[in-house]
C-alpha cells in the first residue's frame, strides 16, 4: 500500500486496487495532485507515486518513471530529478518490487520486512493494519524520543518497521525474498565552487526565485503560512515578484499582537493577498493537538505541532502550502554558532544536537561524504 494521507477523506481520492497473485496495492492520494482513480499499469508493470516533480510540468509523472525504468536509466533520471515524492514500481515480469524516495526523503515511505513478508505504506498505521505484521515495540526508541523529541535515522517505534532512506531505490525480490537498497544520489555530488561572496549571494537569490517559480501555479489554490521569519517572507516576496497581481491566501498563528503578526501585517499591506490571523490560546493549544499524535504515528513532539490547531480551516481555503521549512538553516543562519564550517560531520561535532543518542547515528555513511555537517542534520 502506498502513501496514506492524514486529513479527512474529503480532500483525497482512492485509486482502484491493484491485485495479482504476488502483489497487492492501494493508493490514497491528494485529489489535487492526481485527479483520477486509475492505477497506472502497462506491460505488466505497476507504478504508483505520491507527490510531485517540478522538472517536466507537461508530463505524466507515472509515465516518466515507467519510461526511465524500462529504458534502464532509472537511477540517472532520479539523480537529476527535482521533486517531493515517493514511488512504487512492481514489475510482474521479473517478480520484483521497487520503492523509491525523493532526494531528501521528504515524502515519507515506511516498509516492513520479516520472515519473507514485505509491505510498505506512507504512514506506519497503514502497516499495523496488516495481519502478518509483527508490531513489536522497539523500547530503545523511548530514550531517544524523551531526549530529542523525535527519532533518528530510519527508526520508528516498531522493531520491524523502518523508514526508507533518502535518495534511495529499495528492491525486493518476491521469489528469493531478498531485500537490497542503494543510493541514486549522494551529498558528495555537490562540489565547491570558486566564486566570490557577492556572486554567491546573487546566484542564491536567483536559485530561490527559480525554485519558487517551479513550485507555484497561480491556477492552483496555494497558500503561504507567514511568520515573522525570513523563510516564509522570502517565499512570499518571490511569489509577489513573479505574480504581483495575484491575490492568494496566507495565514499567521501566534499569541494576539505578537511580533510575528506585526511584521506580517506590514508585509501584507504591500500586496493584494488575503490574510487570516489565528490566535494561539490556552483554550485551543492542547486539546486539538492530541489527535495529531495519531496523524504523526506518535513520532512528533506535541510541543512542535505549531499551527496544526488550525488545519481544518486552512485546508478549506488552500490545497497546497509553500513552506519555508528550515530555510534559515539551509541558507546558513540558524546553526552558525554551534557547528564548524567546511568540515565533514562527525560524532564529536554533532554531539550538541544528538546528545546521548549520538552513538545511534550513522554519521559514517558515505551518503554524507561532504565537507559539511549540515546534511546529516537535515536528514534527521
Amino acid at each position: 500500500m502506498s502513501a496514506v494521507p492524514n486529513l479527512d477523506t474529503k480532500h483525497f481520492l482512492k485509486d482502484d486496487d491493484f491485485i495479482d497473485s504476488s502483489f497487492e496495492a492501494s493508493h490514497l492520494h491528494l485529489g489535487k495532485m492526481k485527479k483520477d482513480t486509475k492505477s497506472f499499469v502497462k506491460k505488466g508493470i505497476y507504478v504508483s507515486i505520491e507527490g510531485e516533480q517540478y522538472d517536466y510540468k507537461e508530463s505524466d509523472f507515472e509515465e516518466l518513471i515507467y519510461n526511465a525504468y524500462i529504458n534502464g536509466n532509472l537511477e540517472d533520471f532520479l539523480n537529476k530529478l527535482d521533486g517531493y515524492f515517493n514511488a512504487v514500481i512492481y514489475d510482474s515480469n521479473i517478480q520484483k518490487v521497487f520503492l523509491i524516495s525523493d532526494r531528501y526523503g521528504m515524502r515519507m515511505l515506511y516498509f516492513y520486512f520479516k520472515d519473507g513478508y514485505f509491505a510498505f505504506s506512507g504512514e506506519i498505521k497503514g502497516l499495523l493494519g496488516l495481519d502478518f505484521v509483527d508490531s513489536s515495540i522497539d523500547s530503545s526508541q523511548i530514550d531517544c524520543f524523551m531526549d530529542l523529541g523525535y527519532l533518528l535515522e530510519d527508526n520508528t517505534w516498531h522493531s520491524h518497521i523502518k523508514l526508507i532512506k533518502p535518495a534511495s531505490i529499495m528492491e525486493f525480490d518476491i521469489e528469493s525474498k531478498e531485500l537490497t537498497e542503494k543510493y541514486y544520489w549522494k551529498w558528495s555530488e555537490i562540489k565547491p565552487q570558486n566564486i566570490s561572496f557577492d556572486e554567491a549571494v546573487y546566484k542564491l537569490g536567483n536559485l530561490c526565485l527559480e525554485a519558487v517559480k517551479k513550485r507555484f501555479n497561480p491556477d492552483e489554490k496555494i497558500g503561504i503560512p507567514l511568520s515573522g521569519g525570513l523563510d516564509s517572507r522570502a517565499i512570499f516576496a518571490a511569489v509577489n515578484k513573479l505574480y504581483p497581481d495575484y491575490s492568494g491566501y496566507s495565514y499567521t498563528f501566534g499569541i494576539p499582537n505578537c511580533d510575528d503578526i506585526k511584521i506580517v501585517k506590514s508585509c501584507i499591506s504591500r500586496t493584494k493577498w488575503k490574510h487570516i490571523e489565528f490566535d494561539l490560546t490556552s483554550a485551543n493549544w492542547f486539546e486539538s493537538r492530541k489527535k495529531k499524535v495519531w496523524y504523526t504515528d506518535g513520532m512528533m513532539n506535541m510541543m512542535h505541532m505549531h499551527g496544526s490547531e488550525f488545519l481544518n480551516e486552512v485546508s478549506d481555503n488552500v490545497d497546497i502550502i509553500l513552506n519555508g521549512y528550515s530555510g534559515d538553516v539551509v541558507l546558513g543562519g540558524g546553526w552558525f554558532n554551534v557547528i564548524p564550517c567546511d568540515v565533514r560531520a562527525t560524532k564529536a561535532n554533532l554531539q550538541y544536537f544528538y546528545k546521548n543518542q549520538i552513538e545511534t547515528c550513522n554519521i559514517a555513511d558515505d551518503f554524507y561524504d561532504i565537507k559539511h555537517c549540515e546534511p546529516h542534520l537535515y536528514m534527521n
